[in-house]
């Protein structure tokens, strides 16, 4: 059995409504992103959709003519890096961007997790600032990848 599928006992704290309060501001972020980059034309979600998964909350996003899931993934902030945005790359795409986010792959911690379905790529928001930093910085670094898209 595999860590992630053993069920821990819960405790007083995880049931306050903290958790789902933070989840939902989650849920916002990754829209009110999506929504920035659209509007400032480096991102499109034409026919595309926000799509939760069974793993997390996302949205569909196309950065320089890829399809990228952008959103809350629990497995990946649970077994990979602390932080609950990620931005996913479907095993077919992965082929295409692999070698474009090389960069991401480079550095220390890497910034790129290759798997069975695809890429993934951390999005840490920086903790202890305002609403409005978080989305800018959450902004900027999906930005700073539609770039490295871009530029293949």
């Amino acid at each position: 059995m595999e860590e992630r599928d053993l069920f821990l006992p819960l405790t007083p704290e995880e049931l306050t409504p903290e958790f789902p309060r933070r989840m939902l501001g989650m849920h916002r972020l990754v829209d009110d992103a999506i929504d920035r980059a659209v509007g400032a034309g480096w991102a499109s979600t034409r026919g595309l959709a926000a799509t939760p998964q069974r793993w997390g909350y996302g949205r569909y996003v196309r950065l320089s003519n890829v399809v990228a899931w952008f959103g809350v993934d629990f497995v990946d902030w649970a077994e990979n890096r602390s932080t609950p945005l990620w931005l996913w790359f479907t095993t077919r795409t992965a082929e295409e961007v692999g070698p474009l986010l090389d960069p991401l792959r480079k550095q220390d911690p890497s910034e790129l997790f290759e798997w069975d379905d695809g890429l993934t790529v951390p999005i840490e928001p920086p903790v202890g600032v305002e609403y409005e930093h978080v989305l800018d910085a959450v902004v900027e670094r999906l930005h700073g990848i539609a770039r490295l898209l871009a530029d293949g």
